[in-house]
């Protein structure tokens, strides 16, 4: 039986641009204005935790994550808030109970896309514009 904790290993996935990132820290990937996806990756089947809050908030952080032991961790966060820098962490525990846990880091949503932009009930010093976000 190993006796040591899971280890962080090197995350090797795409960024939400396209870059490669490899590093033992947990990455943040397909942001949205609403949504993000964490993903890190440990030596050894572990579960998979994310604690998250609004960077600077006071209030205790959410948890949400899946007891299922893997080595690669993927766990969206969903009903973000758009345009918001958020502070994270991942935790990881094998089946004996040993725990690993990430230092913080961040990210930020984005702001929703705008389309169909149109302009109704057109007057001399008025108008209503419309549009779509996702």
């Amino acid at each position: 039986t190993d006796d040591e904790a899971p280890e962080l290993v090197d995350n090797d996935a795409a960024d939400e641009t396209g870059n490669r990132v490899s590093s033992d820290a947990p990455a943040v990937v397909n942001i949205t204005s609403t949504s993000a996806v964490v993903i890190w990756k440990t030596d050894k089947p572990s579960s998979s935790t994310v604690y998250y809050r609004p960077l600077g908030s006071s209030e205790n952080p959410f948890k949400v994550g899946l007891a299922s032991l893997v080595s690669d961790h993927t766990i969206p966060l969903l009903g973000l808030r758009e345009a918001t820098e958020y502070e994270y962490s991942v935790e990881s525990t094998d089946n004996e109970g040993r725990r690993v846990r990430s230092k913080r880091y961040q990210f930020t949503t984005s702001l929703p896309e705008v389309s169909d932009i149109g302009a109704e009930n057109v007057g001399a010093r008025n108008a209503e514009f419309v549009y779509l976000t996702d």
